[in-house]
């Protein structure tokens, strides 16, 4: 569920920690890979036959500041933050992605380390743009293209993959989704990636 409001001027949090915004030449390592990088798999039960412990996933945006406060407050229990930073900008596939550095800082240095998944959407101007997603789940090039931006995204960012949250859909495009989803996932999965989806 996207809470839609006004855009609030940025927030400088202080913290008593020295935070320091990953980079790409530099991520913590783990055998080659950032382990804040990874999507986690739900974990074994506690007790022989007892249920497994659910993920905490922790949806956050960039331009409401209660949102970072938020995350700040609950960043030690989360196992997947979703940052809403992958906008759909096109009908081929172009993408705008959100620089957040406070939001960036705050996941580095969470001690548990939570796997980054940013939400790919089809959200603007306060409302979900069916016509421009319709338009690209009905171009194969433009699938095509919007997947190898979103891989090389993630190679740079150390994503551990995308949740895509495309809505407002026709039937014809609604039909297309699944398929679209099993692309991205299949590219992805090829440097240890998830595509995940939200769904109604």
């Amino acid at each position: 569920t996207l809470a839609l409001s006004p855009r609030l001027p940025g927030l400088t949090l202080k913290d008593p920690h020295n935070l320091t915004a990953l980079h790409v030449e530099t991520p913590r390592r783990d055998h080659g890979k950032p382990a804040w990088s990874r999507a986690p798999r739900r974990a074994a039960p506690t007790t022989p036959g007892g249920p497994a412990r659910p993920l905490s996933i922790g949806f956050y945006v960039s331009w409401d500041a209660n949102s970072r406060a938020s995350l700040a407050a609950h960043i030690r229990q989360l196992d997947v933050v979703s940052p809403q930073w992958v906008a759909l900008a096109g009908a081929k596939g172009e993408i705008e992605v959100t620089a957040d550095r406070q939001a960036t800082a705050l996941i580095a240095a969470a001690p548990n380390k939570p796997a980054v998944l940013p939400l790919v959407h089809n959200s603007a101007n306060a409302a979900f743009d069916s016509a421009q997603a319709d338009a690209l789940l009905g171009d194969p090039a433009a699938r095509a293209a919007l997947i190898a931006r979103l891989v090389d995204l993630a190679r740079a960012k150390g994503y551990g993959g995308y949740i895509f949250d495309l809505e407002n859909l026709s039937p014809r495009a609604a039909r297309l989704y699944p398929g679209f989803i099993a692309q991205a996932r299949a590219a992805l999965a090829r440097s240890d990636r998830q595509a995940w989806v939200t769904a109604p």
